[in-house]
């Protein structure tokens, strides 16, 4: 197995790596965009400013309760993976590169090798 196709497991085992360090995140972000908290959860936050006077605020404001914090942790272990996966893939490109340069110069001296190549003579 040469080295190219090394680079290209580690490049496919990045990439599945930084999926699965996503999910957590994307997890997450979603349970926090999606009213989940019920309004009895939520205080009254509407402040007295003037008798009379009506302020509307939002019921739900985002704010992380104690019960997300180990949602939290999960998130943040998901990003520190997507970081350690995003590191591997980074190391296969020299790899890359070099295998696209030994392409590149096959290519341009594939005319030396032909069969008709004739000798210059004197």
């Amino acid at each position: 197995m040469n080295s190219v196709h090394r680079a290209r497991a580690a490049w496919l085992f990045a990439f599945v790596l930084a999926l699965v360090g996503f999910a957590p995140v994307l997890l997450f972000v979603m349970q926090s965009l999606l009213p989940l908290a019920s309004a009895a959860a939520v205080p009254d936050l509407v402040p007295e400013l003037a008798p009379g006077k009506q302020v509307v605020l939002p019921q739900k404001l985002a704010w992380l309760p104690a019960e997300r914090l180990p949602e939290l942790a999960l998130a943040v272990l998901g990003v520190m993976v997507m970081i350690i996966a995003n590191t591997i893939a980074l190391r296969q490109n020299y790899a890359f590169y070099e295998e696209r340069r030994r392409r590149a110069d096959a290519r341009r001296r594939v005319h030396h090798y032909r069969a008709e190549r004739v000798e210059p003579t004197l």
